[in-house]
């Protein structure tokens, strides 16, 4: 299976590269990036937050802790859960700006607004 992340104050100790990452240590060769970036212990993924270690492991094991409370459904990423909840309840919180048109996601509303500028022909 995948072995659980530590914590933070441990987490080299979990790494399959600990042993190389405290050569380099002593010789002073490391990184400023590796010397204040967390590792995945099951795969390369370095984060120099440890919120984004935990949120990427959720891809080895699968975790989808965030639920859906209208259908069966579960995310492993809350903004995740957000976007699907919008399409149970219809909610379009991205407005354009220019014509006040409404949009579930951010980067469909942007894309219509560059509309209005690019001289499209688009009814809104």
């Amino acid at each position: 299976g995948v072995p659980a992340i530590a914590g933070p104050s441990s987490y080299q100790q979990s790494t399959p590269s600990h042993g190389g990452l405290l050569h380099s240590l002593r010789q002073g060769r490391l990184t400023s990036w590796e010397k204040r970036s967390f590792m995945c212990s099951s795969c390369d993924y370095r984060s120099y937050k440890w919120a984004h270690i935990v949120q990427h492991h959720r891809t080895h094991t699968g975790e989808r802790p965030f639920a859906c409370h209208l259908c069966p459904a579960r995310f492993a990423q809350k903004n995740d859960l957000t976007r699907h909840v919008r399409s149970h309840t219809g909610e379009r919180p991205f407005k354009c700006r220019i014509c006040g048109l409404a949009f579930s996601r951010p980067y469909i509303r942007h894309r219509h607004e560059r509309g209005h500028f690019d001289g499209q022909d688009h009814s809104c």
